[in-house]
């Protein structure tokens, strides 16, 4: 699975709170300071499931690779699902294609 941010979507930090704003919508969310992290880690770009497991291992540096894979996977399809803040997708090309995407 594939994750990237919405073109009109925006995330900020501030003191280990995640802050995510929806300009097309106009909806704001807040996360936690683990949800914060992981929300850093994505981007305009699609980027696999696998590689931001990886880049937040980095982080985590004492979790366990599947713990932070579940956790990771539960954290973005929730907000795929609410449709407010991130995109995902199967494949690479089709989920540029499928959102629109110039890479």
């Amino acid at each position: 699975m594939f994750y990237r941010l919405k073109k009109d979507t925006y995330v900020r930090n501030y003191d280990g709170i995640g802050y995510i704003t929806s300009t097309g919508i106009f909806n704001d969310s807040v996360v936690n300071g683990t949800g914060a992290v992981l929300l850093s880690l994505l981007n305009r770009q699609p980027q696999s499931l696998d590689e931001l497991v990886n880049k937040a291992e980095k982080i985590f540096d004492s979790a366990n690779h599947m713990i932070i894979y579940k956790d990771a996977k539960e954290f973005y399809d929730n907000l795929v699902e609410k449709k407010a803040s991130i995109y995902s997708g199967c494949r690479s090309l089709y989920f540029q294609i499928r959102t629109n995407t110039v890479i």
